[in-house]
Parts: structure tokens; sequence; C-alpha cells
């Protein structure tokens, strides 16, 4: 009996022990295929965040590749436009030394050219005054010097004096007939100096003549008279000296008659063809003089 109950226990034992090890081993083939799963999961989650994490790179990589390329593009593009500005830039700087070496050659020029017009200008002053009875300082001609500059003249020549030549009409226009470009100058008993010049010279005619390049001037006022209407610059009188503005009215700016020493002379007329503005500007307001002394210049003009 006891070794039956024995057997029996033993065969409990055996069952329990069966069932002991099943569940274990069930356990564990459970806990091995969770640890299974578990690590199949773990794996496929690594692969996921590796294959996140190379996506993520890719991405990262092709974003990077992308703002390369774009900087590059900008790098290029400011490369070019500092390569534009820096051209813009050279050509600026070569008008500027253009501009500034242009402008010193002008200043250069121009004071040559003063230093030389200044020169000339006394010049012509001095060979004035040393032929002139009339003019004695450089003061009194500097404005009708600065007149006949503009004409380009070269000397100064006195063809025609009236205490030298006499002051008969006749001497008058032997020496002067045909001689364009001559300079009037004349000094009256009251001591005023004023004179006329002329570009196409007197003849014999009994015409006038136009001249749009003559002008009366005053010593006394330093001022010039422009020619405004230039048909009647001057009158041609075989029987009279020099006549600015001539018409057949008979009233002149200038007349000098035959024997003007002993004659009077006289002015007259205010307005055209000359600019004057008072009645007998050129003789103080009086319409009558008597000349001291006549000179006559045949200015030389290239």
């Amino acid at each position: 009996m006891e070794n039956l109950e024995n057997n029996k226990n033993n065969k409990g034992n055996k069952n329990m022990n069966f069932i002991n090890d099943s569940g274990i081993k069930k356990k564990n083939i459970n806990e091995k295929n969770e640890n299974e799963n578990g690590v199949e999961e773990e794996e496929i989650e690594v692969e996921e965040e590796v294959d996140e994490s190379e996506n993520g790179v890719l991405e990262k990589d092709k974003e990077i590749g992308i703002n390369n390329n774009a900087n590059n593009v900008n790098n290029t593009n400011n490369n070019i436009k500092k390569d534009e500005n820096s051209e813009l830039y050279a050509i600026e700087e070569e008008e500027e030394e253009d501009d500034e070496e242009e402008e010193r050659e002008i200043i250069n020029n121009n004071r040559s050219s003063f230093n030389f017009n200044l020169k000339f200008k006394e010049q012509l002053i001095k060979s004035l005054i040393n032929q002139s009875s009339i003019i004695k300082n450089s003061y009194e001609i500097d404005f009708i010097i600065d007149k006949i500059m503009s004409i380009n003249p070269v000397t100064f020549r006195l063809i025609y004096k009236g205490t030298k030549d006499t002051d008969n009409s006749k001497s008058f226009h032997q020496k002067c007939d045909g001689i364009p470009n001559i300079l009037l100058i004349l000094l009256t008993n009251t001591k005023y100096i004023f004179g006329a010049y002329t570009s196409v010279g007197f003849d014999s005619s009994g015409n006038a003549k136009k001249d749009a390049d003559a002008f009366l001037f005053s010593v006394d006022f330093q001022k010039i008279y422009e020619m405004i209407q230039d048909q009647y610059a001057i009158f041609c009188n075989k029987n009279c000296g020099p006549i600015f503005c001539g018409k057949s009215d008979g009233l002149y700016n200038i007349c000098i008659p035959d024997k003007y020493f002993k004659n009077k002379s006289y002015t007259c007329k205010k307005g055209a063809p000359f600019n004057t503005t008072e009645l007998f500007e050129l003789n103080h307001g009086e319409k009558e003089f008597q000349v001291v002394e006549l000179e006559i210049y045949k200015i030389d003009i290239y």
C-alpha cells in the first residue's frame, strides 16, 4: 500500500513536475517569443529610426545642397556685381581723370591766353599812347582796347594827324579813303575826348555805308555806344572829314567839317543808329565843339 501511495505520489509529483516543466517551458517559450518579438520590434524601431535618420540626413543634405547652390549662385551674382561695380568704378575714375586733365588743360590754356592777352593789351596801350598827343594815360583808353581786342587787333598805326597833316578834308581823304578798320580819336577845346570806329572805312562817294561793327565811345564816361541800326553807320562826303551816322536829315552823331580847326564840328541826336541815351551825349550835352586835335589809326587785323 505504501508503495502504491508512493507510486501515486511519485506519479503525482512527476505530473506536477511535468506540469511545472511544461509551464516553465511554456513560460520560457513565451518569454523567448516575447523577447524575440521585443528584439524584433526594437530592431524594427531601430531600423525605422535609422531610416528616419537616413531620410533626415538625406533631406538635410538635400537642404544643405540646395542652400549651398543658392549661396553659390548668390556669391556668383555678388561677384558679377562686384566685377561690374569695379568696372563702372574704374570707368568713372578714368572719366574723372579725363575731366580733371581737361579742366587743367583749359585752365592752363586760359591762363596762357590771359597772360598773352594782358601782355598784348599793354603793348597796344603803350603803342597808342606813344603815338597819340590826345591819350596820355592807360586808364583813358583801357576800355576801348578791350572792345578793339574783341576784333583781334594786331597793331595801331597812326595814319592821319590833324596838326601834322592839316585839317583840310582833301588831306583826310587822301590818307584814309579805302582803308578799313580805323579808329578816330579827337580832343575838344573843353578837354572832352571821344571818337568812333568803323570796319568798312571812308571814301568820297557821297553815300552812307552799312557797318554792323561800328561804334562810338566816350573816354570821359568810359562808355561804348554800340551800333543798333547799321545801315547808317558812316557817311562819305568828299568835302568833309569823318562823319558817323549819316542820314538825309543832316543830323549826325559826329560830323567833322573841312577846316575843322577853324570851323565848328558838331554832335547831335540820341538813340539810333548808335545807342546813345542823351542828346549830344558825347559832347556832354553841347551840340557844337571845337577840335583841338584829331587822330586816325589803322588797326591791323589778321
